[in-house]
């Protein structure tokens, strides 16, 4: 334990933010289920860009400019920097053991974010493009 840095992991399912300061934050989104992660939903933030950085294991970014149709499915490889602008509906497919390193806004919320929750149809779709 440090008196000088703050330290944080979250190393459990799902997404926890792990490290906080001035107008960011880091976190991590973690399967550490045995089954694939399909996505029920794709989200945009409107006023903050989101990096993604693949850690561990496999994962595929979906991006779109209007939700679940015309979707850019992308091979995220470790360590590599995928910058989603405001203006990208995006969502992850991820392999059991996967873990990606997320870091946006601090003020990142449902208020100043959009859904698209896709049908049973466009979930099969996703599924279909990402095997």
């Amino acid at each position: 334990m440090s008196k000088l840095v703050q330290i944080g992991d979250f190393k459990d399912n799902g997404y926890d933010t792990v490290v906080k300061f001035g107008g960011w934050r880091a976190a991590y989104l973690n399967n550490t289920t045995e089954q694939t992660s399909y996505p029920a939903y794709f989200e945009r933030h409107t006023q903050s860009a989101e990096l993604f950085v693949l850690i561990q294991g496999s994962c595929k970014l979906l991006a779109s400019p209007d939700g679940a149709t015309d979707c850019e499915v992308l091979e995220m490889e470790p360590l590599v920097m995928y910058n989603v602008p405001p203006t990208t509906f995006h969502a992850v497919v991820m392999q059991p053991g996967c873990r990606i390193l997320i870091v946006e806004n601090i003020d990142v919320s449902a208020d100043n974010s959009e859904y698209y929750h896709m049908s049973e149809a466009e979930k099969a779709h996703i599924v279909e493009i990402t095997e």
